[in-house]
């Protein structure tokens, strides 16, 4: 997680001051269970900041989106990378996963992933509520919600 860590770091030092870690990234940061990705997501300022990079993923940030600074790391906070999951078109199981080992990871409640989903206007809307229903406090795996990886 170290090199993880670094890795994302060393990427946004690069890029515009107005980027942030986010989606996939940020959810493993937290501590989250996010799909594979290899690449490090990052979300910007503009459409004209995002960056084409080998193994950076630039999305358009939205200007209402929560962030934090985790470590000197610009970040998501959890329920935004929940919410960045929604957006890119994570599917519904993978979201409960995400927002299920974000709570465990933070001591999060869920009741903070409903209300951000209840306040989304972004796309996948719809999912992110449905998702956010469906999060619980500790639950330890994937595999003890039932579902197969």
């Amino acid at each position: 997680m170290i090199n993880f860590r670094l890795r994302a770091s060393t990427i946004v030092k690069r890029l515009p001051a107005a980027t942030h870690v986010s989606h996939h990234t940020a959810v493993r940061l937290w501590g989250g269970v996010a799909p594979d990705s290899a690449d490090i997501h990052v979300s910007m300022a503009s459409r004209e900041a995002r960056c084409r990079r080998a193994g950076v993923a630039a999305h358009l940030g939205n200007p209402a989106a929560q962030t934090t600074v985790c470590n000197g790391l610009s970040i998501s906070t959890p329920a935004q990378a929940f919410l960045d999951l929604a957006g890119a078109g994570v599917s519904l199981v993978d979201l409960v996963i995400a927002g299920d080992s974000l709570v465990k990871a933070n001591d999060l409640d869920p009741v903070q992933f409903l209300a951000a989903a209840n306040a989304y206007q972004g796309r996948n809307a719809k999912r992110a509520r449905r998702a956010a229903s469906l999060i619980r406090t500790g639950v330890d795996s994937p595999m003890e919600r039932g579902y197969a990886c």
